[in-house]
């Protein structure tokens, strides 16, 4: 009877300390997104259309999603987003960051468990498209206008351009990065579990 409360208390410790190493590596990625999410948004336009940034701190919600799982993903992308706008002091971005992170998030979630987490390069460039769907999406609720997206006049399209094929394009530059991190990082996790 003593060795089945001991038992029971013994694992009970094991996942306390398996929580609050998860909740540390959680916090870590959150503040590395910040970080990551303050920085970019410092640097100028990189295009003629406001508010569109290279999205880098989307790697750490891929990171996260493919070490850690979909719910641990959106707490991250969720806390980097909200402190995010709070820290840059525009809370209109709040909208277009959320509703492009979590249409990004279910996307490449859907995608890695489906693909059960390879192919990272298409996960994140699926994302990247849902991204850039998400935020016009909010654009159109928010101005209450599908014209939004382009200058009908003048049948200018230019808006869906700099947000579609290039956004897509810069995903796979910066996810090609992340792939070969996560690739290294799991080789020597397995050569090490090896020895």
């Amino acid at each position: 009877m003593e060795t089945k409360k001991k038992d029971k208390r013994n694992k009970a410790e094991k996942a306390n300390k398996m929580d609050i190493k998860k909740m540390t590596a959680l916090a870590m990625f959150s503040v590395i997104a910040l970080t990551i999410f303050t920085a970019e948004s410092m640097i100028g336009p990189i295009v003629p259309i406001p508010g569109i940034k290279l999205g880098l701190a989307n790697i750490v919600t891929l990171l996260v999603l493919v070490l850690y799982g979909p719910k641990e993903a959106v707490f991250v992308l969720i806390v980097r987003i909200l402190l995010g706008s709070m820290f840059g002091g525009q809370m209109i971005s709040f909208f277009y960051s959320l509703s492009g992170g979590i249409l990004c998030w279910l996307v490449m979630s859907l995608i890695s468990a489906l693909l059960k987490k390879k192919f990272l390069v298409l996960i994140s460039m699926c994302g990247a498209a849902a991204h850039n769907i998400g935020q016009i999406l909010a654009a159109i609720v928010i101005t209450h206008s599908i014209f939004t997206c382009f200058d009908a006049q003048r049948n200018d399209h230019r808006f869906l351009y700099w947000t579609g094929s290039p956004g897509v394009l810069k995903e796979t530059a910066k996810d090609l990065k992340s792939e070969v991190f996560l690739t290294a990082k799991f080789t020597k996790r397995h050569m090490t579990r090896e020895q």
